[in-house]
């Protein structure tokens, strides 16, 4: 029997056979960034529904929107190759725009070019319709794209651009989207304050209704203030492979509602404000996530923090690490990880780490009362291990260790209500010294709350010795090599 499998190649072929193709330059299209090309792009796409729009090598002036049918794939020869330049649009017109989609399942995709934007040109670079899916599924692909500015900011680093999108893509409803290799080069100046800046988003996703099922791979970002937004209304996000570098926030979540799934593995986030926030989801897994922020930065006085949880359950946490790098003069609190109204939720092999001493908590707890769990974190150089706040119950905290200077180990241990039982605790100083007693003046240990080593030895009121009977020793050397006696009571 022959083989009827299509390879990739054959499949555009027939793909290309299904969809009309047609090339701009066949509507006369120049390509030389001078001649303003926006009527024949236009008049190429209003020619034929469902089709595939060609746009060859060149450089292409485009000086007002383009409107683009639901269903129709505009395809360059290459980000680098293809550069679509935008110019005197204004600050409040879009590049491109879809089309409300007219019928069920229509695909509509935009692949292999460069977004070149002038200052103050273009609000959104592409922007689809907010629109319910419950009848026609839209589904949308981005594959390829470079958005940039036209010139690079002069005496700015190598990446930052004199750039003028309020947002490069911005997602609307949809019942599936598909992003993948692209790359925004932004205007954000992390070495001024951040008012300086122009509000720049690199993916902004915003429906009315709902966005599932959105897949985000080798997404790369430079001097972009936000590197994704979340958006509300049901946001299923699925993230790998994200490189957001020398932004403010990392992601980034305006919305105060959003129920939708969160699924993050092999990104970094580098930012000067927040690394990773989320707000208000259930069902979200974190593995080999990294929040940092530079080692030289301007200094601003707000908190930074690495990782900011708000309102969220059922979190899986793995393989993450919060780096917060360099010195720093004002008042803002450094924050490993914040917690606020987190419940139900699992962390582990959890680094929190900065330079010269700089992170001042490792974790920051508030108003968290259900079930979280923490086993296997390193704290190298943080101020605060563990900060509870009011609201706070029901931790349980296994191994943990750390490296460096500690001021305190359980900050306000105190307003923990219901059980904090910590297990297995260690303490790695810079020798063999295993520090298995709390001593932090902050932990109540006659509470009779606190466990070490999962029950097997409890701290309770020191007046209860005198009701037990002791029934042996345990014989240890202190730091000093003098003998001590841990009695054994029954």
């Amino acid at each position: 029997m022959a083989d009827k499998s299509i390879s990739p190649a054959s499949w555009e072929q027939v793909k290309n056979r299904v969809l009309d193709t047609v090339s701009i330059k066949d509507f006369g299209a120049v390509g030389d960034g001078v001649a303003d090309d926006t009527a024949r792009i236009q008049d190429a796409i209003n020619s034929s529904p469902l089709q595939v729009i060609h746009i060859p090598s060149g450089t292409y002036l485009v000086t007002d929107t383009i409107t683009v049918p639901s269903g129709n794939i505009i395809v360059g020869d290459g980000a680098g190759l293809t550069t679509i330049l935008a110019k005197s649009l204004g600050t409040s017109a879009d590049l491109f725009s879809v089309n409300a989609p007219i019928s069920e399942g229509l695909t509509t995709e935009f692949s292999g070019f460069t977004v070149s934007v002038s200052t103050a040109n273009a609000r959104y670079g592409i922007v689809t319709p907010q629109t319910s899916t419950t009848s026609y599924k839209p589904r949308y692909v981005f594959n390829n794209l470079l958005f940039r500015g036209e010139n690079a900011v002069a005496g700015g680093s190598s990446w930052e651009q004199d750039f003028g999108c309020t947002a490069c893509i911005k997602l609307g409803d949809c019942f599936s989207a598909d992003i993948r290799d692209v790359q925004v080069w932004g205007t954000y100046d992390m070495d001024a304050i951040e008012s300086s800046s122009p509000e720049q988003t690199g993916l902004y996703f915003e429906g009315t209704e709902s966005l599932r099922n959105v897949t985000v791979d080798n997404y790369l970002t430079s001097d972009v203030k936000y590197g994704i937004d979340l958006g509300e209304n049901n946001t299923s996000v699925y993230l790998s492979n994200i490189d957001c570098a020398r932004g403010w926030y990392g992601i980034r979540t305006v919305a105060t509602g959003n129920n939708g799934e969160f699924f993050a593995t092999g990104c970094t986030f580098n930012a000067q404000r927040i690394g990773v926030e989320l707000k208000n989801r259930s069902w979200s897994v974190l593995q080999g996530v990294h929040a940092t922020r530079h080692s030289s930065s301007y200094d601003h006085s707000d908190n930074w923090i690495g990782f900011a949880f708000t309102g969220t359950n059922h979190l899986f946490v793995s393989n993450c690490r919060s780096l917060h790098g360099g010195t720093w003069m004002n008042l803002g609190d450094r924050i490993g990880w914040s917690l606020d109204d987190v419940l139900f939720s699992k962390f582990v092999n959890i680094l929190c780490s900065s330079i010269a001493t700089d992170m001042e908590y490792g974790f920051k707890i508030v108003n968290s009362s259900g079930d979280l769990m923490f086993s296997n974190v390193f704290f190298d150089d943080v101020g605060k291990w563990w900060d509870f706040e009011a609201g706070t119950s029901d931790i349980n905290i296994g191994n943990h260790s750390h490296r460096g200077a500690v001021t305190t180990k359980y900050n306000g241990y105190q307003a923990v209500s219901g059980a904090c039982n910590i297990h297995a605790f260690k303490a790695n100083y810079h020798s063999d010294l295993l520090d298995i007693d709390p001593d932090d003046n902050a932990v109540n240990i006659g509470s009779g709350t606190l466990r070490v080593d999962d029950g097997a030895v409890w701290f309770g009121s020191i007046n209860a010795l005198g009701a037990e009977t002791v029934t042996g020793f345990i014989t240890i050397n202190d730091a000093g090599g003098t003998q001590r006696k841990i009695a054994v009571i029954s």
